[in-house]
């Protein structure tokens, strides 16, 4: 449950979000629209980019309340105020939040960094899934730089973006050692859970977690 995982660990999001679940929660729905006229809603439960959507209260044509009755009759949903990724990501893709995905593992005295990798959106496509088309590239855990050509879930090989014309391998990921201590600080908290594959974003203030997954795959880390 993403609103679950947020409700948890909201301070290192450091965005708002709130859920919307029944009729009820339209006021807070309004209130959060005022605030946030840009926003991003998803469905809690689903994976790969589905249902995740900006939406630009400025621009669209639906009403708020139009918003609200169509997340409320297709599940529980969450909305949250959206993130603005650093130069340094934006330069892979601009249109995209551009996340890493870092496995950890308990291991007998604490929390491992497993395998690592970079997840990079196409077009102007706001997210960054491989399962919506978007480019897995490998990193070196030591040392946050790209160390592999991009791929897609089909196999396809990129040395360069497609769109920004930017070289994979070489790249430097920004702030390295502090995502991976982020990373663990998390994974800390959660004894029980032998396993968490977090996406993690970085902004002009440092990492944010977009989400944690409790039941990450393996698909990407393989691929790359």
């Amino acid at each position: 449950d993403k609103y679950k995982t947020y409700s948890k660990f909201s301070k290192y999001y450091r965005r708002d979000a709130i859920s919307i679940e029944k009729k009820s929660d339209y006021d807070s729905f309004v209130a959060f629209v005022k605030k946030h006229p840009i926003f991003v809603k998803k469905n809690v439960a689903l994976s790969k980019g589905d249902s995740v959507e900006l939406v630009n209260m400025e621009i669209c044509e639906e009403s708020t309340r139009q918003i609200f009755d169509e997340m409320l009759s297709a599940g529980k949903y969450m909305v949250e105020e959206r993130v603005v990724q650093s130069a340094a990501m934006s330069k892979l893709n601009p249109s995209s939040v551009n996340t890493i995905r870092c496995m950890t593992f308990r291991i007998k005295n604490g929390v491992e960094v497993g395998p690592c990798f970079l997840k990079v959106g196409r077009g102007d496509s706001f997210v960054d899934n491989g399962g919506k088309g978007g480019i897995l590239i490998g990193i070196d855990r030591e040392t946050g730089v790209l160390n592999t050509v991009g791929y897609d879930e089909f196999l396809n090989t990129y040395v360069n973006h497609p769109d920004t014309k930017l070289e994979f391998i070489g790249y430097q990921l920004p702030e390295w050692e502090q995502m991976k201590e982020l990373a663990v600080k998390m994974s800390m908290t959660m004894p029980t859970v032998g396993y968490i594959g977090w996406d993690l974003a970085h902004t002009d203030n440092g990492w944010v977690v977009i989400e944690g997954n409790g039941g990450g795959q393996f698909i990407g880390p393989q691929i790359v």
